[in-house]
């Protein structure tokens, strides 16, 4: 059952891709090369998935020849539209539970389209003589480029199906949930950038982090003093940089804060200086989930400090003090209702609120998010500084353990 829903949303994921491919052959607004290639490449990772490599290697030779080319050519999209009505057909096929073939003679005749001077091989390889192994003092590292509007291009599409899968999750048997979180996972760390470096100082190999965290963590660390040293790690889906030595004034400190917490992200004195910490994926971060009088919230789980439900009269309603750390401060929202957490800190999608003048914006938003099992609720933020306004003296609490 697993495998079927899985195969299901790969599906519905590559005919929405293979869609795209059309706009090109059709020449709409917006399918301009980059963006196709893009679709092409993600195409090619699901029929590969969908155990269809022939087709898949067409798809990924298509990608590469957009990204490889000034201009898009007659032949081009010629190329393009004998490929992808193939696909929608074999595409279509499948939806409907018929038996379909992986077609290398169909790969091998459309591969053979691209002249010798620019043929670019995708995973599908045709038997043909192979060229002889240059010598060792013949062989020279390739000039390495990088085209960054093309990494983003693919690091959207590789969002958009994450999201897909994420907000399928509630309806999916869950028998197959493991293996859809097992996807986004992946999804989700193709989106991620490399951490080598941040602030001047060198960061241990491997080290990854959404690239909107990683701008966010940049520019935190550039406000602030330069550190005598840097200490990087990743755990729980917690990406933490320790800042050895730092005196940093109150105005830096909350420059950086106010960077860091918009995406979930805290500061934390430690003996040897400072502590930054910001989930690793900000698109889909941890959060804990409370009932409210006015329905589910959610806070950001690395934020959380606790939850205490003060005394009162037993006509009213409970009233709640929800502690934060915001940043660099520790920050409360006083709430009314239940004050029980839903469940253990869980996944969400975040989704980002119009802008405030389109519409009456509660103060405390910050985003939207949806939970596996649905639910779409509001990500709160902190609302007051904790100092003026200490908490009453609860007679029930809610805390994390303590951050090591």
């Amino acid at each position: 059952m697993a495998a079927a829903v899985l195969s299901e949303l790969f599906l519905i994921d590559a005919q929405q891709l293979a869609g795209e491919l059309q706009r090109f052959v059709r020449g709409a607004n917006g399918a301009t090369p980059i963006a196709t290639a893009s679709s092409a490449d993600a195409l090619a990772d699901l029929l590969r998935t969908l155990e269809l490599p022939a087709y898949s290697s067409c798809s990924r030779t298509l990608s590469r020849s957009l990204l490889a080319r000034p201009a898009v050519t007659d032949a081009d999209r010629k190329r393009a539209a004998s490929l992808t009505e193939r696909l929608v057909n074999v595409l279509g096929a499948l939806r409907v539970q018929q038996v379909v073939d992986d077609d290398p003679d169909f790969a091998a005749g459309w591969l053979a389209q691209f002249p010798k001077t620019e043929a670019l091989p995708g995973e599908y390889e045709i038997a043909a003589e192979p060229p002889p192994a240059p010598r060792p003092s013949e062989t020279a590292p390739a000039p390495v480029h990088v085209d960054v509007e093309a990494e983003a291009a693919l690091r959207a599409v590789a969002t958009a199906q994450a999201r897909r899968l994420h907000d399928s999750l509630a309806e999916a048997n869950p028998s197959s949930r493991s293996g859809i979180e097992r996807v986004i996972a992946q999804l989700l760390g193709q989106v991620r950038v490399s951490c080598a470096e941040i602030g001047g100082h060198q960061l241990p190999a491997g080290l990854t982090l959404s690239a909107e965290g990683f701008d966010a963590l940049s520019l935190a660390v550039n406000a602030l003093p330069q550190a005598r040293s840097v200490t990087a790690a990743i755990n729980a889906g917690v990406f933490s940089l320790d800042l050895d030595a730092l005196k940093a004034d109150a105005a830096a400190l909350e420059h950086a804060a106010v960077t860091l917490a918009h995406l979930g992200g805290r500061i934390d004195k430690i003996p040897t200086g400072i502590r930054l910490s910001l989930p690793c994926d900000t698109q889909r971060p941890k959060v804990v989930v409370l009932q409210v009088q006015q329905g589910w919230v959610a806070v950001h789980a690395l934020q959380f400090e606790n939850l205490s439900i003060a005394k009162g009269p037993a006509s009213r309603p409970k009233s709640m003090v929800l502690r934060l750390r915001y940043g660099s401060d520790d920050r409360i929202l006083s709430l009314t209702g239940s004050g029980k957490s839903a469940e253990a800190p869980a996944s969400a999608w975040r989704y980002e609120l119009p802008p405030g003048n389109s519409w009456l914006l509660p103060g405390d938003w910050q985003a939207m998010v949806r939970d596996s099992s649905g639910r779409v609720m509001p990500l709160l933020a902190g609302g007051v500084h904790a100092a003026p306004a200490p908490a009453p003296a609860p007679v029930k609490a809610v805390t994390r353990k303590a951050r090591k």
